[in-house]
């Protein structure tokens, strides 16, 4: 059984806040950097079987390689860790979230996809088909760019 980690167990050099989220193979927490208090959500595995792991650590190398706005960065990594994880910036939420306002707002709806088409035409670019390409996947971030994910 892979570790789920509490409100204040520390990983390296972040000290977990909450939980934002889970998905299929991972979960997000919100996180400190205890060097200076700065926050980030942190991606683990909560999968490990030896074919999941290989697949968490093939997202997050392809997602280092890629350097666009539309992309969330990796800003850091521990694939050796216990269970494996990365570290990204903060977003407002996923685009599953702002659908129903889409179809009243029609110049919001051009704005996210046509940030969607440029990360997506950056990750094909670099590593090749997103393959998990859904609303869920695309984050809006706190400087109001959508990001792909995942």
């Amino acid at each position: 059984m892979p570790k789920r980690f509490q409100m204040g167990d520390e990983i390296n050099d972040y000290t977990v806040i909450r939980k934002l989220g889970s998905g299929g193979m991972g979960a997000v927490l919100l996180v400190s950097r205890n060097s200076d208090g700065a926050e980030f959500a942190l991606k683990y595995c909560t999968d490990n079987a030896p074919e999941a792991l290989r697949r968490f650590a093939r997202e997050v190398r392809a997602m280092g390689r890629v350097s666009h706005p539309n992309v969330v960065p990796v800003i850091d990594q521990d694939l050796e860790h216990n269970p494996p994880y990365f570290v990204m910036p903060v977003a407002i939420g996923s685009l599953d979230a702002e659908i129903p306002t889409f179809s009243t707002n029609h110049e919001a709806a051009l704005d996210a996809f046509l940030g969607l088409c440029d990360g997506v035409s950056a990750v094909h670019k670099i590593i090749g088909p997103h393959r998990d390409l859904k609303p869920h996947n695309t984050l809006r971030m706190t400087d109001n760019t959508v990001a792909v994910s995942d």
